[in-house]
């Protein structure tokens, strides 16, 4: 072990030995006469920071700090606020050295000093926090109370470390009580203490000799926002104390601090337009904490430089590793931190886990004027078995948005997912293949975010790996990035630790114009096995390929029950699907990305899969955030997570899929890169691809024996075209030049144009024939080449001439009011040749009245709406180019008849003659209750709200509105009941009257159906309460057109109708729009937005009010909510709290059998019901 020191204190010695612990001094004079503050930061940067307040943008940062010191260290009302920014009261007393305004600080040190510690019991994630704050405001107290100060810290980190030798967690939670307790040691000025958390397991050496190839064994999140940044900051304190130069030390393997910064750098992806400051730039995640839907408090992804984060102070900075690059080029001076930080102008970077907030101000350095980008290399991590491609390596690739490819490969690590042989694909400045992490940690029994089919991968008897033994081959060239990883069956698991007993490989091949992926498998058993290709995309699903895709009858995909809007085609022949993306499923409101984002030209992908026997296609829609049950919004174009799925029963198989990013001004049909065969064995391929400009031949061997043999290639197509490689080789045709680069031993092609040809980055001579044939190491052609070649994968029958798709990603129920019109908006897309003109017959059921809106050139259409007698109508829309998609909108109106019917609307497209499949579309008139027997759920669907109520609990699990929407919180979890016990009667063990069984064991109650008409439910429990001394209580439903009537009947309504009750009621949604006020009947309003009262606020009543009673209160909110106002009316009697635990919710004391009404109102409803008060 090497450790260095820079001497800027006072020489101190120190020791190392031989088993590489650092052992300080005992008398050591420098620690008995430092200063404060010396810890994270130290005087001489707090007398730089009275420098450069005087100027921008360091002025903006200091006059946040104070304000925040004062409104929310202060004065806030909620302590658990007050308490998160301590830290800004304590830098603003270094700074200005004003002892009045840390009074009660001084006094929590002294009263702690005072006391024994008491034994530590649990588990604490801000275990350092009063060291760093002591550190700050040290020089406010005596040498004696600093002395009882540093002692108190002394016990307490020993009690810290009695604790944690029985204590066991992950590695991240391992790591960070080290470098906790290494902060705790430094400001005790503890040898003891130091060493401990330096030195022994999962301290600093340990962390550090734990990487491989530089990269923490967890999923990448798990770095980023418990262990980098946290042991960045003890390297501040090493330096501080004595002038230990942590960076310095390196591991046997050669990693060091740097190195684990800079891996982050190698993963991350281009620079992102987000309207933050010059762009934001992610880095590649997996596993737990991978990409994900965003929420204030929460971004979608990990960052290197300007997260997307309302408040990145707050916890959601800890995504990010801005604050770590300010000190790592504070401390390094390397100019590739430069770069990232002149990406954000308000340098306003914090990362509050590891105690690194506002690091511009306290350890920050002006950038240069002139700063390059760095180059960015593609990097294979054979120990990490993590692997990116980039196509341009240049310091270009930052911003020109190059493509660039992640796999991730057969390796363990914790905090995983089944996602061995994934693959993530960004292009043009957006993820487009994620890794998405729907809901963190989610159960197993759930089946799709830690399971392998919410992955981009390979099932193999739908199951994915867990991963084992690999072999890694790999070729980086300036044309194109090659890697290839063999997944071992000797070793490889399944989830349930069964042998896979079967080989795979998985080969990506990048170049500036595409992705080539090629997925071998073989099973060592006998029996044949069924694979699944899966590929997730973010964006709008499109293909030119709709026409020949079937909704099938009998779901074909139902053991992935979370699938939606299943279609399918068995085919041999190429097909393709294409994600178009605009928003990447963001809602304005919920991220601080701009339009920039928003009103960017669209981007997208178009995967082409090889056709091969026995193919069965799939395409369909996965959840998309927040829910899996419910993570999809049919009202939002991009409000899913589209994917296909490819399916093939056999022993051996190779999917063989190319991905062509492209950006578009509008959505018009791409020419596609085609896609051949040129030879296929069981275990290698060849196959040509054919681009506007170029023509390529990529082959590789994909067995266990790729690189050990010669292999010859025969084009099916041209025989004359020859090639003879081993492992893997590519060639290129692009004007008069050849290029080929590999294992390629000669080739034979066509190539009449072609004047020279570079192998391998060398001028080699190759040999013309009279065929228009070029050879290398080969015979000329004895032929000349086919006049028309056949290609199988290319011929199919004519697809079916148009199809009507809905303006969402999935068929959504179309919900009416009787009497009144609305307009439903479709799109048709013709799938002819040539331009035609275009209609549609609609089949509507008696009372369903249809008439054409809009035409697909946006033109109103006016006259009369249609016949109420139902029947075929047939509406023409206008002329229709070629594979082009059109929106057009009917308007629909029901008559009172049909009031709380559900009901089928069926529309045929008709193109030049032919008609197309129809698309049917449920319509619910008035109020509609759905039963749902597979799902065992219960759906109240309305104009104005969706309601889904689980049979087996009897609460609303979750709750829309007509944006489709969530209003209610929770993952699988929502809007829930459940009781309390009222005054004067004991609890006897039980909380909940009715609640739902989710994540937590015991907290629901079954309930079974007792009674039910067309707009009413009621559910009794299948036991009476714990305080109930009558019949089992009842929770009972009416559902308005604009409203849900709830209630709960304690006692039998004949013997005690009027029995007092406390209950809950809530969880309603706060954490994806900015602003949440409540406003109440008596002309009150609380703010409970998240910038007033934060993200995890646990009090009873809020802001110390006492109980109201009041006729109602009403949930307004911003973006995206912003349509619909939420009003909860009580009881004449009623008395309310609002709190949250996190979200929103309300304490209610009402009576048995008292019913609350939740209304949906627009704004203006609302405001007219303000003034009517």
């Amino acid at each position: 072990m090497s450790l260095n020191r820079t001497r800027v204190l006072p020489a101190l010695a120190f020791v190392v030995l031989a088993s590489g612990h650092v052992r300080l001094p005992a008398d050591d004079p420098v620690r008995s006469a430092a200063g404060y503050p010396n810890l994270i930061v130290n005087r001489a940067q707090i007398q730089a920071i009275r420098q450069k307040i005087t100027r921008q943008p360091y002025r903006a940062l200091w006059e946040r700090i104070v304000a925040d010191a004062e409104q929310l260290g202060r004065r806030h009302v909620n302590q658990t606020i007050r308490q998160a920014h301590r830290w800004e009261r304590a830098i603003e007393f270094a700074v200005t050295g004003d002892r009045e305004k840390i009074a009660d600080l001084r006094g929590h040190f002294l009263y702690c000093a005072g006391r024994p510690v008491p034994p530590v019991t649990h588990y604490n994630w801000h275990l350092a926090a009063d060291a760093v704050i002591y550190d700050l405001i040290g020089a406010s107290f005596s040498v004696a109370e600093q002395q009882q100060i540093r002692e108190y810290f002394v016990e307490q980190a020993r009690a810290v470390m009695l604790f944690l030798k029985s204590d066991r967690g992950t590695a991240n939670m391992m790591s960070l009580q080290r470098y906790n307790v290494a902060l705790i040691g430094y400001v005790a000025r503890s040898q003891e203490i130091i060493e401990w958390a330096l030195n022994t397991e999962w301290g600093f050496k340990d962390v550090i000799n734990r990487l491989e190839d530089g990269i923490w064994d967890e999923a990448n999140a798990y770095a980023i926002h418990y262990v980098l940044p946290g042991w960045i900051a003890v390297a501040e304190a090493a330096q501080n104390y004595d002038g230990t130069d942590l960076w310095a030390y390196q591991s046997p393997d050669g990693d060091d601090l740097q190195t684990f910064l800079d891996r982050y750098l190698d993963m991350a992806w281009p620079v992102e337009r987000t309207g933050v400051g010059r762009g934001s730039i992610r880095i590649a995640s997996y596993g737990d904490g991978s990409t994900a839907m965003p929420m204030l408090g929460s971004p979608d992804d990990i960052y290197l430089i300007n997260v997307p984060a309302f408040d990145p102070r707050s916890a959601a900075g800890r995504v990010s590793l801005g604050a770590a690059l300010e000190v790592a080029y504070a401390r390094r001076g390397d100019p590739k931190y430069a770069w990232l930080l002149s990406l954000t102008r308000k340098r306003h970077q914090s990362h509050e886990r590891a105690y690194l907030n506002y690091t511009a101000l306290t350890h920050g350095v002006d950038l240069p004027a002139d700063i390059k980008p760095p180059i960015a290399a593609s990097n294979v991590w054979p120990k990490a078995g993590r692997a990116i491609l980039r196509a341009d390596e240049s310091p270009a690739y930052w911003t020109s948005g190059s493509p660039a490819a992640f796999l991730v490969m057969n390796k363990w690590y914790g905090h995983d997912h089944r996602d061995r042989l994934s693959l993530m694909f960004h292009a043009n400045g957006r993820l487009l293949y994620p890794d998405m992490n729907v809901i963190q940690y989610e159960p197993q029994h759930i089946g799709w975010t830690r399971h392998g089919i919410g992955h981009n991968l390979v099932l193999v008897d739908r199951i994915g790996p867990w991963g084992g033994p690999q072999e890694i081959r790999h070729m980086f060239t300036p044309e194109l990035k090659f890697v290839a990883v063999t997944a071992d069956p000797s070793a490889q698991v399944n989830r349930f630790m069964k042998k896979l007993e079967v080989w795979e490989t998985r080969a990506l091949l990048l170049t500036r114009e595409y992705l080539l992926d090629l997925f071998w498998l073989s099973s060592q058993t006998e029996k044949n096995r069924e694979y699944t290709w899966v590929l997730h995309g973010l964006g709008q699903l499109n293909s030119d390929d709709i026409g020949y895709f079937r909704r099938p009858e009998m779901p074909r995909l139902n053991h992935f029950k979370w699938i939606k809007d299943e279609q399918h085609w068995p085919t041999d022949t190429n097909w393709s699907v294409a994600w178009r993306q605009q928003t990447g499923g963001l809602l304005p409101g919920t991220t601080t990305r701009t339009g920039a984002w928003f009103d960017a030209p669209p981007v997208g992908v178009r995967m082409t899969m090889l056709g091969a026997p026995e193919t069965e296609a799939h395409i369909g829609h996965g959840p998309l955030g927040y829910s899996i049950r419910y993570g999809i919004n049919p009202h939002h174009s991009e409000g899913s997570i589209p994917l296909a799925l490819a399916r093939r029963n056999a022993h051996a198989t190779i999917f063989t899929s190319l991905h062509e990013p492209f950006v578009e001004q509008k959505f018009a049909r791409l020419q596609p890169v085609k896609l051949r065969r040129v030879m296929e064995r069981q275990d290698d391929i060849a196959v040509a691809i054919i681009g506007g400009n170029f023509r390529d031949f990529v082959l590789s061997d994909l067995g266990g024996e790729a690189e050990s043999r010669a292999l010859k290639v025969i084009d099916r197509a041209d025989c004359q075209q020859q090639f003879e490689y081993s492992g893997f080789a590519w060639l290129r045709v692009a004007g008069d030049t050849v290029t080929a680069r590999g294992n390629l031993q000669s080739f034979r092609l066509y190539a009449p144009k072609v004047t020279r040809c570079l192998f391998n980055g060398k001028p080699v001579a190759v040999e013309r024939d009279n065929h228009g044939y070029i050879a290398f190491q080969a015979l000329p052609a004895s032929q000349p080449r086919p006049a028309e070649l056949t290609i199988p994968e290319w011929n199919r029958p004519p697809p079916q001439p148009a199809v009507v798709t809905p303006l969402g990603p999935i068929v959504a129920t179309v919900a009416l009011r009787a009497g009144r019109v609305k307009s439903q908006r479709l799109k048709i897309t013709n799938l002819t040749d040539s331009s035609a003109p275009g209609r549609i017959h609609v089949s509507a059921p008696r009372g369903l009245v249809v008439g054409l809106a809009t035409n697909v050139a946006g033109a109103p259409v006016s006259g009369r709406i249609g016949s109420p007698d139902g029947g075929f109508q047939q509406m023409s829309l206008g002329q229709l180019a070629p594979y082009k998609e059109y929106e057009f909108s009917l308007r629909l109106k029901a008559t009172p008849e049909l009031l709380g019917k559900l009901l089928p609307l069926e529309i045929t497209p008709e193109v030049a003659g032919r008609r197309g499949r129809p698309l049917s579309i449920p319509v619910a008139v008035g109020v509609c209750l759905e039963d749902d027997r597979q799902e065992r759920m219960y759906t109240a669907i309305t104009p104005h709200y969706r309601a889904m109520i689980p049979k087996q609990w009897g609460t609303i699990i979750n709750l829309e509105d007509a944006a489709g929407l969530r209003r209610s919180a929770g993952n699988e979890t929502g809007l829930n009941h459940w009781g309390f016990p009222a005054a004067g009667l004991p609890a006897r063990g039980e909380r909940r009257i009715f609640g739902l069984n989710g994540n937590v064991a015991g907290s629901g109650q079954e309930v079974k159906l007792v009674a039910r008409t067309s707009d009413t439910l009621t559910f009794q429990r299948s036991t009476p309460s714990a305080y109930s001394n009558g019949p089992a209580e009842t929770l009972r439903y009416r559902f308005g057109l604009e409203h849900i009537a709830m209630s709960i009947t304690a006692q039998s309504e004949q013997t005690d109708k009027g029995m007092p009750m406390e209950i809950t009621l809530g969880a309603f949604e706060r954490h994806l729009t900015a602003r949440t006020v409540l406003h109440w009947s008596d002309g009150d309003s609380t703010d409970f937005s998240p910038a007033a009262i934060g993200l995890t606020y646990h009090q009873y009543p809020a802001h110390g009010k006492p109980w109201k009673r009041i006729q109602w209160v009403a949930i307004e909110q911003a973006a995206p909510f912003a349509a619909v106002v939420l009003l909860l009316e009580f009881p004449p009697e009623a008395e309310v709290q609002a709190g949250t635990h996190s979200q929103l919710y309300f304490k209610l004391r009402v009576k048995s059998g008292e019913w609350v009404i939740a209304h949906f109102l627009t704004p203006e409803q609302f405001a007219a019901r303000q003034g009517s008060q």
